[in-house]
């Protein structure tokens, strides 16, 4: 028994996963420290809205790194394990640096074959919480970007080369082209330049940032309060009006319109 329980052990530590979410002083240390990866489903155009998820859609295997925001994009027609392992390793060879760790969903396409390949390259892999994308929050925002800057405005096909055609031109539009607020308006290829050059340099800028949504979430966490405490309010006005008979009424139960402390209105 204990033997086996030694066995297990080694065996575990020598898997490289970890079923919890990577370390915060990961996302932001360099190029290769944390890739984020996530599957985008791409509607084929002319279909209903009762999809088949193996007829009626293309599969957007994306990986970002979590520093220099450096994409890969490759898009398949299913999301077998075998498929997606093989287009994270033509993605891997676009990537200008190597991996170390990389932060996964618990989808059946990171389970089996694409496991046992990061594991034999020596890749750390961890997962996301369950149902909760906000675990993987920068390869999320880059799908809702593809989504506004790319695909809403008509490009996508039927014909399965002519997809591979536009979302190739999107990656090289995203690496080379479009700025990033995160990277102090540079692209991720020239951040990238820059954190070679001057390491320093670009840490500032991502501790920049980092300070910049820090005193953001602050003031939105104030600004909920507030609101909370309106609401309150109000909810309160209401209940005075209606216990004691009061006049005032109908303008307390305007008030509850917008309230999202009670479904009275």
């Amino acid at each position: 028994k204990n033997t086996n329980a030694m066995k297990n052990k080694k065996a575990r530590e020598a898997s490289l996963k970890a079923k919890f979410r990577p370390p915060k002083i990961l996302k932001d240390l360099y190029p290769g420290a944390l890739v984020e990866k996530d599957m985008k489903y791409i509607p084929k155009p002319g279909k209903n809205r009762l999809y088949d998820k193996e007829r009626d859609f293309w599969y957007q295997q994306t990986c970002i790194d979590s520093f220099t925001r450096i994409r890969t994009l490759e898009v398949t027609e299913d999301f077998k394990n075998k498929t997606v392992t093989l287009a994270y390793q033509r993605a891997q060879k676009r990537m200008p640096f190597n991996i170390a760790c990389m932060n996964v969903d618990n989808g059946s396409e990171n389970q089996g074959e694409f496991a046992k390949y990061l594991q034999a390259t020596n890749v750390f892999q961890f997962y996301s919480n369950i149902s909760t994308p906000t675990d993987n929050p920068r390869v999320e925002r880059s799908h809702l970007s593809d989504d506004v800057e790319h695909y809403n405005r008509g490009n996508i096909y039927n014909y399965f080369k002519q997809q591979i055609m536009a979302t190739s031109y999107r990656e090289y539009e995203y690496n080379y082209l479009r700025p990033h607020q995160a990277l102090g308006q540079m692209t991720p290829m020239a951040f990238y330049e820059l954190w070679k050059e001057n390491p320093e340099k670009a840490i500032e800028i991502t501790e920049k940032w980092q300070k910049y949504l820090k005193k953001q979430s602050i003031r939105l966490s104030e600004a909920r309060r507030i609101k909370k405490r309106e609401q309150i309010d109000a909810l309160m006005n209401f209940i005075d009006a209606k216990v004691n008979n009061k006049n005032n009424l109908y303008d307390a139960k305007l008030q509850l319109i917008n309230c999202q402390l009670c479904s009275i209105a």
